[in-house]
């Protein structure tokens, strides 16, 4: 009893350290845009410096992630960066007004925020496989209904008090995060079971060069990685760009907040679903090419909207496409690599997607839109999300043939 107890208490502090991270995420990342064009940067200019973010985070998210696998203590590297990024966040308002600046702390700041997102997903991940009453789609699910009420009325608040205000509230929640994973024990509760040698398959220690090289050589993971960064260019470009669309058609920075309240709202309740699903008995490969389809048609929408109230509707897309989207990946992730590479084979995925994703998501879609319009740019997004489905099929193949040589 007193453990079930406290695997309930257990399960709650890891939600609660997600929901904590999601929120202060939001809080700087829906304004973001804002603030840069308030500022007197162009969509070019803002793109640049999401680039710059993403490079240094393809280095670094692999590194914290190895680092975690390495120690085998994912809870203490994630509080590590954690506390690393709150004083990098507080300092960026106050930075003269010069695009060198932004661009030098962002790259600063990508060394330890970024890479918080891939190493929370790994310790979500892990933690399950020792707590039953720890599952994915509810923690991350936490995060993203948490986000949504900060963004709903964050932009009305930074009206009032000012858009420089969003960074240290963002590193407030930050503060609540480490509160939640100090107190987090994550010890396991299972029964003895399969569980026990997979977690001791875990704690294996390889070197950074080693198992970089072996997630490279594996061709379902390195077909999965492209599949990934194919279909998440049209969300990094709509992330990135809706706040811009929003200031052109007139909006306000709460318009920004209810936009990202609209996107967020419902990734629980689809997470939920997705969690449903799988549980009776439908595949994640058809999971995985569902979130693909309802991705598609996000990114798709935004070649149609012309008005504020057109743009805010369709972000409830986001809702079906990362909610089915980010899950499916993550478990994607876990049948195609080695549990000793966990951390890492995640970390790797979202830096690379990250990187990638920002140099043509953000500084080439930029460029694309200061020449041609957003138009143009999502309608070349939506043709990359499709590709990144049908090469999901070429991951599904590789591991069938997988299996057949087992």
């Amino acid at each position: 009893m007193l453990n079930r107890k406290r695997a309930i208490i257990d399960s709650v502090l890891l939600s609660g350290a997600s929901a904590s991270f999601y929120m202060g995420m939001t809080m700087h990342m829906s304004f973001v845009a804002t603030f840069f064009t308030l500022r007197g940067y162009s969509a070019t200019q803002i793109g640049i410096v999401v680039m710059v973010t993403m490079l240094v985070n393809l280095v670094m998210q692999p590194v914290w992630g190895f680092v975690s696998d390495k120690t085998g203590n994912i809870k203490r590297v994630l509080i590590l960066i954690f506390a690393l990024s709150i004083p990098v966040s507080i300092s960026i308002p106050l930075l003269p007004n010069e695009f060198r600046y932004m661009v030098a702390i962002y790259a600063l700041f990508a060394c330890f925020r970024y890479p918080i997102n891939g190493i929370l997903d790994s310790l979500i991940n892990v933690s399950a496989l020792k707590n039953s009453m720890i599952t994915y789609s509810v923690a991350r699910g936490m995060g993203s209904a948490f986000s949504a009420i900060v963004a709903f009325f964050g932009g009305t608040l930074l009206d009032r008090i000012g858009i420089e205000k969003a960074f240290p509230i963002e590193s407030g929640f930050y503060v609540l995060a480490i509160c939640c994973l100090l107190a987090f024990s994550g010890k396991n509760y299972r029964e003895s079971s399969d569980t026990e040698v997979i977690i001791e398959e875990s704690n294996e220690r390889v070197t950074l060069r080693e198992a970089t090289k072996e997630l490279i050589k594996n061709r379902a993971y390195m077909l999965l990685l492209l599949s990934v960064v194919l279909v998440n260019i049209g969300t990094k470009a709509a992330l990135t760009y809706t706040p811009v669309m929003i200031n052109q058609f007139g909006g306000t920075i709460s318009d920004n907040g209810y936009s990202m309240a609209i996107n967020t709202s419902g990734m629980l309740p689809c997470m939920l679903v997705y969690s449903y699903m799988s549980r009776r008995g439908v595949s994640n490969n058809k999971l995985y090419i569902l979130a693909c389809i309802f991705t598609i048609a996000r990114i798709m929408s935004l070649t149609l909207v012309k008005t504020v109230p057109a743009l805010l509707a369709v972000q409830i897309l986001n809702s079906l496409s990362f909610g089915f989207l980010q899950p499916a990946t993550i478990a994607a992730i876990s049948e195609v690599s080695p549990v000793r590479l966990r951390t890492t084979a995640i970390a790797l995925n979202t830096s690379v997607w990250g990187a990638v994703g920002s140099v043509l998501g953000g500084m080439v879609a930029g460029k694309v839109i200061d020449n041609y319009g957003s138009k143009i740019m999502f309608t070349g997004c939506t043709v990359l999300a499709a590709l990144g489905m049908i090469v999901f099929f070429m991951v599904i193949n590789e591991m069938k043939y997988k299996k057949t040589e087992a």
